[in-house]
């Protein structure tokens, strides 16, 4: 009786002995598998992203950007220009001489000189080095327009407006017989102060199929919200302006298709026109000589 009562509490001891062993394990690997998710992931991310903020604002205050102080006569203003972010808000001045130093491709070197806060005036070597600049506007420095003026004939600088800002537009849609440089001024001045446009030969003209002139600022009050280019704000008290197409709701009349370079070309088809192509062409690889069927809509593939 006493070894077989010996043996049922052994074998009691032992089921008591494993037991917080299983358990030990299960929770090791309900733990591994915590550690190895996504969310771990993301955290890890977003921990290496404070990081780099942190490193980039540590090397920013303690780098001194100092300048030289050089006289403004009128051999150095001859080839300047005045830059200031719109509505002040962009990058330090640090910030966007790294940048104008990668993005400009000038033949020779130019001064930065700090004018006021958010103003500064910058000078080039070469006078065509300036006329490069001022030709290729508006810039974009991190989302955020860069006004870019001529230097004053006066020589007065803080006169000057930095509230407004020099755009290159294109005016597409017009019949062939109208795509005339004659026709530009009087099409530019409906919607902004036209200051110039391009002059390539007429046959260029025709080919690419639109106008390009320049616009100082807008005139017509409802561009606004989503038709800056850039937009600070997140909330906004203005209303926005919308479109009534002949067929279903309206849409908002300003979006990415204001940019020249975007692959939606019209508020009323916000499908991409460059992957329609792409995907049109990979499926008629083969010319062919016979009419489109019945019902087959033919579509222009731009010009320019």
């Amino acid at each position: 009786m006493e070894g077989i009562i010996n043996e049922g509490m052994n074998v009691d001891q032992r089921e008591e002995t494993q037991t917080p062993t299983l358990i030990r394990e299960e929770v090791t690997e309900v733990i591994n598998v915590d550690e190895g998710g996504p969310f771990a992931e993301a955290e890890k991310d977003k921990k290496e992203e404070e990081l780099d903020v942190l490193r980039r604002t540590f090397l920013d205050n303690m780098t001194l950007d100092l300048e030289p102080d050089f006289e403004l006569n009128a051999e150095v203003i001859r080839a300047g220009v005045l830059v200031s972010f719109f509505e002040g808000n962009g990058v330090s001045r640090t910030r966007l001489k790294e940048i104008l130093e990668q993005i400009w491709k000038l033949k020779d070197h130019w001064r930065f000189k700090t004018l006021k806060l958010g103003v500064w005036g910058i000078f080039f070597d070469k006078e065509e080095d300036c006329v490069t600049v001022l030709d290729h506007r508006p810039w974009l420095i991190n989302g955020k327009l860069l006004i870019v003026h001529e230097w004053p004939e006066h020589g007065s600088w803080n006169m000057v407006d930095l509230t407004k800002a020099v755009f290159w537009v294109e005016a597409t849609g017009l019949p062939t017989p109208y795509l005339n440089r004659i026709n530009t001024p009087t099409i530019a001045a409906k919607a902004g102060d036209y200051k110039g446009c391009d002059t390539v030969d007429q046959k260029v003209i025709v080919r690419r199929g639109f106008l390009k002139s320049r616009w100082k600022s807008l005139r017509n009050t409802s561009f606004h919200r989503d038709s800056f280019l850039t937009f600070t704000e997140k909330f906004c008290i203005r209303s926005t302006p919308y479109a009534y197409p002949p067929e279903g709701d309206a849409i908002p009349a300003f979006g990415p298709w204001i940019k020249a370079e975007s692959a939606v070309i019209s508020c009323f088809n916000t499908r991409n026109q460059l992957a329609f192509f792409r995907d049109n062409t990979r499926g008629n690889t083969t010319p062919t000589a016979h009419a489109p069927s019945k019902g087959t809509t033919l579509h222009d593939k731009g010009k320019g």
